[in-house]
């Protein structure tokens, strides 16, 4: 029946923009775009947000630095167009000095134990005079340990399962604090 919808076959469809990027990890402002459009477009037109754009299928595009961006991916063909645009926000990348910085001091593993477990020390830091100090579940300390750089075993064999917290301490202060689970033995 003419103008019915089984009259429609859906031959001579607008073009569906759709896309996915991707950010380069070694130049983090440097992002790899997919077209992912549905209908056969004959035409693709980027636009970056901040003055660039790009005709390809598959651009890659370096941003200048931090900040928000909206692109819009803006596919056309005989029967029309369509564009899809997304939200891309870049921060300044973070430094190896500002990672190490915010790394933890110490590393508790495995977790769970059976009987002993190690403390790692972060690499680069030299305990001037550190301490673990484990506590039970009750909060009664049931060791304590001065660490020295690297790794640390903690030897715990003698106390029942449960869940322990460690406290690593130097010249009075606390700068750590985690829980590890001692499991009993099978």
């Amino acid at each position: 029946i003419d103008g019915s919808p089984c009259d429609t076959l859906g031959i001579d469809n607008i073009p569906l923009s759709r896309w996915r990027y991707e950010q380069d990890t070694l130049t983090p402002f440097t992002v790899q775009f997919y077209d992912l459009s549905d209908y056969e477009p004959a035409t693709w037109s980027w636009d970056f947000g901040e003055g660039s754009s790009s005709m390809d299928t598959l651009p890659a595009h370096t941003f200048p630095g931090p900040g928000t961006y909206e692109v819009c991916l803006t596919v056309s063909n005989a029967n029309g167009s369509d564009t899809k645009c997304k939200t891309l926000e870049f921060t300044e990348p973070v430094t190896a000095t500002e990672q190490a910085e915010t790394a933890p001091l110490a590393t508790a593993f495995p977790n769970p134990f059976r009987e002993r477990f190690s403390l790692s020390l972060r690499a680069g830091w030299l305990p001037v005079q550190a301490n673990a100090v484990v506590y039970d579940a009750m909060g009664r300390p049931v060791l304590t340990q001065r660490l020295s750089a690297g790794f640390n075993t903690l030897d715990l064999s003698g106390h029942p399962a449960g869940v322990y917290t460690w406290r690593l301490e130097e010249q009075g202060r606390v700068l750590e604090v985690g829980k590890v689970v001692k499991i009993g033995n099978r």
